[in-house]
């Protein structure tokens, strides 16, 4: 069940990821998009697990094989956590993937557990299969943490299942 935060001020519930997810599908048209991704996860602190609703886009690929991408996430503790940076996939002629990402990113920790600092550096490494023309299942695992920003530094760890489907 998911908990909102009647707390004046504080970015927590569906509100934030809302607008997040409302501006990653708004740069839709600003720049042809090759994926947008639906992830489902446990995201573990300290002992503390939470589920994990994760959307992301990832643009055509750039210079060095890498992608623009950029995402929002919120857990069932009310924490939220929206960043942009670069993607990158290598792929088979069969069909298998493996790919991973780095994005900073602010973090809002509404019900859910305190990361030391609001900017937090997300990475992932996932291993899937393509599933026909335009869409993909993998699965994953993430890290979050604020880098030593903060005066602790718990990061995060997840794993995630992730659904994903070309936009052109």
């Amino acid at each position: 069940m998911l908990r909102i935060s009647s707390t004046p001020g504080r970015l927590s519930g569906f509100r934030p990821l809302a607008i997040a997810v409302s501006a990653i599908l708004a740069l839709s048209n600003a720049a042809p998009a090759q994926e947008l991704a639906f992830s489902l996860g446990v995201r573990e602190t300290d002992g503390n697990r939470d589920a994990e609703l994760y959307v992301r886009r990832m643009e055509d690929e750039r210079a060095l094989g890498l992608s623009l991408v950029y995402g929002a996430a919120i857990t069932d503790a009310g924490a939220v956590w929206a960043g942009v940076g670069l993607a990158g996939r290598i792929e088979t002629s069969s069909g298998w993937f493996v790919g991973g990402s780095f994005m900073p990113g602010a973090y809002s920790r509404g019900d859910g557990p305190d990361l030391g600092h609001t900017l937090q550096f997300r990475t992932d490494v996932e291993a899937g299969i393509q599933l026909g023309s335009s869409s993909q299942i993998s699965i994953g695992l993430d890290h979050t943490s604020n880098g030593g920003l903060g005066d602790s530094n718990p990061g995060s760890n997840s794993i995630f299942l992730r659904y994903s489907v070309g936009l052109r």
